[in-house]
């Protein structure tokens, strides 16, 4: 890869990395299902008028958007709600690789080798140790969420391998058409109070709603898509690790976010766990497009 384009998958990531924090912020003003719902809407609106369908399927964006838009995000925003710390949610939804590995192996029929069934049982024996260890300061439901969240999110990417698509920014504006109304039915259900918190939303609620939108999805997924068509997408997806080390950082950063023994080993064994499958999968194919 040129140095730019390093630093540019270096920029996306910490992009997505501080998301963690700025959903945070959002959450101290709105319902989290509510909130996810504003964040699609801004994301599709009013983008979809200037970026054509064209002949992207329908079935493949209402895939990826009820496993990734509703369910991820969905669970991703109450887990947090509900007192899931942004670094420590940056790491833990990054369980989809491993998920991602596994269907992978269960629906596309993949041939993995033996190490990277090893980086799925030492990344798991790091989710298990972080579980183990949160001794109350962290509600065992958040945490089960987040890492439910993963599942989801690992679902929309084998949507996306599916629709071989090419142009991730179209895709990811159109896929956000689907989430906002099956989130307002859920956060009509659920939650209460949307209506009063909407109408005294603060500029920095709005902020992170538009940072949601426009700059963690729109431009973030923009990039990203540019970075893949340009080179091969093996090359590129390792860069993805960098999201929670920059999350746990700018989570310290931002409020002082604990780390304590227990979730330093079982992030480092993630990372590891991670690590193994993601390389081992990269190593095939490193030819660069001219």
């Amino acid at each position: 890869m040129k140095f730019r384009d390093i630093l540019l998958a270096i920029f996306v990531t910490a992009l997505w990395a501080f998301n963690f924090v700025v959903i945070k912020v959002g959450l101290g003003d709105l319902p989290p299902l509510f909130f996810a719902a504003l964040r699609f809407t801004v994301a599709a609106f009013p983008a979809i008028f200037f970026i054509p369908r064209n002949n992207m399927p329908w079935k493949y964006l209402i895939g990826v958007g009820l496993s990734m838009g509703v369910a991820q995000f969905g669970l991703l925003f109450v887990g947090m709600s509900l007192g899931m710390p942004p670094g420590l949610s940056s790491l833990i939804i990054q369980a989809q690789v491993i998920f991602t590995f596994l269907l992978s192996v269960l629906f596309l029929k993949d041939h993995p080798k033996l190490i990277q069934w090893l980086g799925v049982i030492i990344g798991f024996s790091g989710f298990f140790i972080i579980a183990l260890n949160i001794n109350g300061k962290i509600n065992p439901l958040a945490f089960f969420l987040v890492l439910l969240g993963g599942l989801f999110w690992a679902l929309a990417n084998i949507f996306m391998k599916n629709a071989k698509t090419k142009d991730m920014l179209k895709f990811m504006v159109w896929m956000s058409l689907i989430p906002p109304i099956p989130l307002l039915i859920l956060s009509y259900i659920t939650e209460s109070g949307q209506i009063e918190a909407f109408m005294s939303i603060s500029w920095i609620t709005v902020a992170a709603i538009l940072f949601n939108g426009w700059g963690a999805t729109v431009l973030g997924f923009g990039l990203w898509g540019r970075l893949i068509h340009k080179y091969s997408p093996n090359i590129v997806a390792p860069f993805s690790l960098l999201v929670p080390i920059f999350g746990i950082f700018f989570a310290y950063l931002a409020f002082k976010e604990e780390l304590d023994l227990a979730r330093m080993i079982g992030g480092v064994l993630v990372m590891i766990g991670i690590t193994i499958v993601v390389w081992q999968k990269s190593r095939p194919n490193q030819m660069v497009k001219s």
